[in-house]
């Protein structure tokens, strides 16, 4: 294979970052669930450039695709893929609105595998993978990603992207590589006007890696000799985001929203993440604005029902598991102080409406079976009130899939054309 090996000790800062630190205290993000690195085998990382582009030569409108393929690694376990991206700046560079450039990069990342689509990831999907990777902590990042500051300073910016952890049931339970030949990642980069740059930007170097355990050969011979025994299948989790269309709002009345769509596995582990977008394209939430219900049910039958829903306002964490975006109104806001400014921070609520809970680690919840389960969400929601009242809104449903696929005793996913 033509990509460089680079083997890096457990002491890594990018792994003990992206692992959970070197305590194993803070996971890589809320949305996957990586195994701490700290043990005396190696990782191996293989890296390869996706596009090194300069905003310069870009288009001003359109967006533009890279795709990449590269042959996985074998004799080891994957254990995790991410996309580094190393922006460089010439000089201070003002950023539209003070919005999110982080999540503006892309417009959209594919990974597919074996001809199949294993991951699908919109722009808040990226968003928050980011926003929840502790590896990003820096001030110059923060300003990139919070929106709270007009000017990103000269120099270099490095920050990371989770795209995706596998894991097994148990711990032990990883991915032997005979399973997986080939991956492709397909990123379709925004225009510059559209990621909020100028000239002064003059590179984007964005790498992917997949990390792999490096295990010795009586550990990798007993680890399948325990784990492919005949007729025993393993199940892998595969993370997928999927946006649903934005669906509009009246401001003057509440109303109901409705999503439908089927999904092809066995079982499913799932949220939902719902954030408010102006129509003239400004993230906001609204004053006294709140979804009075969300109901979901599968096959017919009702799964997961929640009412009340807490307010979407910035003080508001619900669940402990709110996403903050960047939010940008084009003029100050004169009932609310907490994005009373030009820029401000929304919030995204999030629902766990269906988890594993049968000999699983995840707790609570709902599992359900089926080849093509039809899920139907229902979302019920109250009239806008203050000064955006006449405002045209759009509710935004992401939703993100850890869909279970079974692994064969030969070491072959056997159901990746279902996902």
């Amino acid at each position: 294979m033509t990509d460089s090996i680079l083997t890096l000790n457990s002491s890594s800062a990018l792994l003990n970052a992206l692992a959970g630190g070197q305590d194993g205290s803070a996971p890589m993000s809320k949305l996957t669930d990586p195994f701490t690195f700290r043990t005396k085998y190696n990782v191996l990382s293989t890296s390869k450039k996706i596009v090194k582009i300069d905003p310069r030569n870009q288009p001003t409108a359109a967006p533009f695709s890279k795709t990449v393929n590269f042959d996985i690694l074998k004799n080891g376990l994957w254990e995790w893929a991410v996309i580094q991206v190393n922006l460089t700046l010439n000089a201070d560079e003002s950023v539209n609105n003070g919005s999110s450039f982080a999540a503006r990069i892309f417009s959209e990342l594919i990974i597919s595998a074996h001809g199949s689509v294993i991951a699908r990831l919109c722009p808040e999907a990226i968003h928050a993978l980011i926003e929840h990777s502790p590896v990003n902590k820096s001030l110059q990042y923060k300003k990139m990603l919070n929106g709270n500051a007009p000017t990103l300073t000269a120099g270099a910016v490095t920050f990371y992207i989770p795209i995706m952890t596998f894991n097994f049931e148990n711990t032990y339970n990883y991915m032997y590589l005979n399973a997986l030949e080939d991956l492709q990642v397909q990123c379709t980069f925004n225009s510059r006007s559209n990621m909020g740059l100028t000239a002064d930007t003059t590179a984007c170097t964005v790498y992917l890696h997949c990390c792999y355990r490096n295990m010795t050969t009586p550990m990798l011979n007993a680890y399948k000799s325990f784990m492919f025994k005949e007729n025993k299948k393993l199940q892998q989790l595969a993370y997928s985001f999927e946006q649903e269309t934005p669906q509009a709002l009246t401001a003057a009345v509440g109303g109901v929203v409705t999503t439908r769509k089927n999904i092809l596995a066995e079982k499913v582990v799932a949220k939902t993440y719902f954030y408010f977008a102006r129509t003239d394209g400004n993230f906001g939430p609204v004053a006294n604005f709140k979804i009075t219900s969300v109901t979901v049910n599968i096959n017919g039958d009702e799964v997961f029902r929640e009412v009340p829903i807490e307010l979407l306002n910035y003080d508001n964490a619900i669940l402990n598991d709110r996403i903050d975006l960047a939010v940008s109104q084009a003029g100050a806001l004169t009932n609310d102080t907490e994005i009373g400014a030009a820029t401000g921070t929304g919030a995204v609520y999030c629902i766990n409406w269906a988890l594993l809970n049968d000999n699983n680690s995840y707790t609570g919840g709902v599992a359900f079976k089926g080849n093509n389960s039809s899920i139907t969400i229902v979302s019920a929601y109250t009239a806008f009130a203050g000064p955006l009242a006449a405002t045209a809104f759009q509710l935004h449903m992401v939703h993100q899939y850890h869909r279970v696929v079974n692994v064969e005793s030969n070491g072959r996913l056997s159901v990746f054309d279902a996902l």
